[in-house]
């Protein structure tokens, strides 16, 4: 049996398919946990940027968060089963914007009020909510799977 010059057997073929399926699964799969680290990270540096811009704010207007936002839980709003976003987004941005004032708007920061999944940034000013207490502010994420204060949340406590 003679074989043409040009052609490929149909096991040949099979095996250059199978490889290039095994490369492209591992490629995509490489991917997909490159861009899931992107957006731990981005979300990492703006929570980062809000708890400095939070740390100058307090130290600069010689203030609490509590008494810089007016409000002890801006955060509430988000905690129920039935997230009212508008209210929430509302609640941290205004948070946000306070905290910007207080800090003279020395760091530029746009007002940031989603993470990377979409889910509103919480905003918890309890530091001085109570006479002697050792709660600390905190700004978090509730990750991607948008349920809050659970293992994949990314969670920022500013020192007091």
């Amino acid at each position: 049996m003679k074989r043409g010059a040009n052609g490929f057997t149909l096991v040949e073929l099979v095996v250059v398919i199978t490889i290039i399926g095994l490369l492209s699964t591992i490629g995509i799969s490489s991917y997909t946990n490159i861009l899931k680290e992107s957006k731990y990270t981005k979300t990492r540096t703006e929570i980062g940027e809000i708890a400095k811009l939070a740390d100058l704010g307090r130290n600069l207007s010689g203030k609490t968060m509590l008494e810089i936002t007016g409000n002890g839980c801006s955060e509430c709003a988000c905690r129920s089963n039935q997230i009212k976003l508008a209210a929430c987004a509302a609640a941290n941005k205004t948070a946000i914007t306070k905290i910007g004032a207080a800090a003279k708007n020395i760091i530029e920061i746009d007002t940031i009020a989603f993470d990377e999944w979409e889910n509103p940034y919480l905003i918890n000013e309890n530091e001085g909510e109570r006479a002697n207490s050792c709660d600390t502010d905190n700004i978090a994420s509730a990750g991607p799977n948008g349920i809050y204060y659970d293992t994949d949340d990314v969670i920022y406590n500013i020192p007091t």
